[in-house]
């Protein structure tokens, strides 16, 4: 479950709600404050069910079980062939780039294309806590949604819930950092 992130949650629910949904966003913020789940949560909310086994929903994300860093040009044809189809359940094909500031130059520039010539009714979700290391070129096509830590209120708001001691309850506020 997602807790915060109410500014970008009713952001996005009013730009579906009024027919202005982009193809392209750059989820930018710090590292592991919930913006590959956010990013998740927008394909539910868009397409009415979970992204698991959908063949409407690709992530990527470098193979770091394998060994390998980064985002490879590959891995960008292989969104630009996704892309390509029809949405099979629809009504939106969704790509999550997870850290993608580890695209190579050659998938950068493989990616411009996809973002130059969206395909109708797909959405590409770039998410990174290093935008700046994207080239200016791919930032200038994305419409950038920036998150910030959750409030320490929010999470101590949310741990009450789970009926924890307030020791545990301060120390994993402490330690999620928002």
């Amino acid at each position: 479950m997602l807790i915060g992130h109410n500014k970008q949650k009713n952001y996005f629910k009013n730009v579906i709600k009024n027919n202005v949904l982009g193809h392209a966003y750059l989820l930018s913020g710090p590292e592991m404050i919930g913006k590959k789940l956010f990013a998740l949560g927008l394909y539910e909310l868009l397409n009415k069910r979970k992204p698991e086994n959908d063949p409407d929903f690709k992530l990527i994300t470098p193979r770091i079980e394998e060994g390998e860093t980064k985002l490879y040009i590959e891995d960008i044809r292989d969104v630009k062939k996704f892309l390509s189809y029809k949405a099979y359940n629809g009504p939106y094909k969704v790509v999550v780039i997870d850290d993608a500031h580890r695209l190579t130059i050659e998938a950068s520039n493989a990616l411009l294309k996809a973002l130059e010539e969206p395909s109708a009714q797909s959405i590409l979700l770039l998410v990174t806590h290093m935008p700046k290391s994207l080239s200016g070129t791919i930032l200038s096509r994305c419409e950038e949604v920036a998150f910030l830590p959750t409030k320490t209120a929010e999470v101590t708001e949310f741990l009450r819930d789970k009926k924890l001691n307030k020791s545990d309850e301060e120390f994993l506020t402490k330690i999620s950092f928002g």
